[in-house]
């Protein structure tokens, strides 16, 4: 078999296969790059507002902060309560598929709710992207890593003529080499 035939077949054979993996790769990369921009793995929502419920905030039972909760459309979500400093009182709730607060002034009776819930499509993309499942994971990104590799190395090789490697590929493979040396040298 000639080689740019097996090539093109190396190539073409894994862009297939991983085609839904490089765009999970992809789509999540430039999420995790942005993190100074947004939480690409969880949904914040914040709010005040002032307690209208009649309950013992000096020394709060159970009780007092599920019926907190209720006040605020979380009922049944408690998980646990307890006074960081002395005028204020911190209860966590569950939230499908995240968790929530509220801190409570017990002087004013203002409170701040925060809840965190997992991005519908970021969150599981990203977990693949950092390897938290680890185990079968790691060899699944490492053979993918692999036939990254591969595939850049088959695709330098596949076009002959004017726009193969010895003519025009060779300048953008060396810029493509530059371009990180560049930036390592103006940021280190």
């Amino acid at each position: 078999m000639e080689i740019r035939k097996l090539f093109r077949w190396i190539h073409r054979e894994l862009g297939y296969f991983f085609v839904a993996l490089t765009i999970v790769y992809g789509i999540s990369g430039i999420a995790l790059n942005h993190r100074g921009d947004w939480n690409p793995d969880m949904s914040i929502t914040r709010y005040s507002d002032s307690l209208t419920v009649a309950v013992n905030l000096v020394e709060a039972q159970k009780t007092d902060a599920e019926a907190i909760l209720a006040s605020i459309n979380e009922k049944d979500n408690y998980k646990k309560h307890y006074y960081p400093s002395d005028n204020i009182l911190k209860i966590f709730f569950d939230v499908s598929g995240g968790s929530g607060s509220v801190v409570i002034n017990t002087e004013t009776r203002i409170f701040e709710v925060e809840r965190l819930e997992r991005r519908f499509f970021f969150y599981p993309i990203n977990r693949l992207h950092r390897n938290a499942f680890r185990k079968a994971w790691t060899w699944i990104s490492d053979f993918y890593a692999v036939s990254l590799v591969l595939f850049a190395i088959t695709g330098m090789f596949m076009m002959r003529g004017k726009y193969g490697l010895a003519k025009h590929g060779i300048y953008l493979v060396i810029a493509g080499v530059l371009l990180p040396l560049i930036v390592y040298y103006i940021y280190s």
